[in-house]
């Protein structure tokens, strides 16, 4: 898959240099820990795994206000227990943990987007959207769960948390939004935000517990590649503008 993604790409540089524009992008990424059997009065959790470069290449279609992007990104998978404990409790013995996560994978994914300008290209300032499809694998770096035991007040748990790492490849949807500056009518400077829809479970982390004394099955809750990806963005473009 890399050495495709380079011959395009390479292909793409040596025939059409002059209607591209390449661009890295640096910023955050907001994963989704979604719950297969939740946790007894709590909530899932969306929160932050990493902060990643993105890098890219942007194909203006001649006489139109569409392009076609190319980038990829690389990113470390993220699954998160949230458990709704009181803040405090006087003279209780233990640490108290409102939940925990395990950064137990490495993500790549290879994303194509048909763009759509909303400004006009030779404006000084941009609005694009896009919609597109990316080629997500995953794979385990390595990491074992290590983690403060649970052990109360209200949750605790009957057996040592778990997690599972799962070789991967789908195909994500996705949707954009860049919005920003453009100056001297070649360099662009924005925030760009990318959103992914995954369906197929990269990692697994289960929690055994009871919950105010009483049993409860087990919480089971899954990382798939559902993700905002959010940042900034500087892009330098070849490309003639369209008057």
């Amino acid at each position: 898959m890399k050495k495709l993604f380079a011959i395009l790409l390479v292909a793409q540089m040596n025939t059409t240099i002059k209607a591209q524009s390449f661009f890295v992008s640096y910023g955050t990424i907001f994963t989704k820990s979604k719950a297969e059997k939740p946790i007894i009065n709590a909530k899932e959790d969306f929160s932050n795994s990493s902060f990643p470069f993105e890098f890219g290449v942007e194909y203006f279609i001649p006489k139109s206000k569409f392009s076609i992007q190319a980038d990829y990104l690389r990113y470390t998978g993220f699954t998160n227990i949230l458990m709704n404990q009181p803040p405090y409790v006087p003279n209780f013995p233990y640490f108290i943990v409102n939940g925990y996560g395990f950064k137990g994978s490495i993500i790549k994914r290879f994303d194509f987007e048909l763009k759509y300008s909303i400004t006009k290209p030779n404006k000084w300032y941009f609005l694009k959207t896009g919609i597109g499809l990316g080629i997500q694998k995953s794979k385990s770096n390595g990491y074992e769960l290590f983690y403060t035991p649970v052990l109360g007040p209200d949750y605790i748990e009957t057996a040592p948390m778990a997690a599972e790492v799962y070789s991967t490849t789908q195909i994500t949807p996705l949707g954009s939004v860049d919005i920003g500056l453009r100056f001297f009518k070649r360099i662009e400077l924005g925030l760009y935000a990318q959103g992914a829809w995954g369906y197929k479970p990269y990692q697994r982390q289960t929690f055994k517990y009871a919950y105010k004394g009483e049993p409860q099955p087990d919480a089971v809750y899954v990382a798939d590649g559902t993700s905002i990806y959010a940042g900034f963005r500087l892009a330098y473009r070849f490309a003639k503008f369209i008057k």
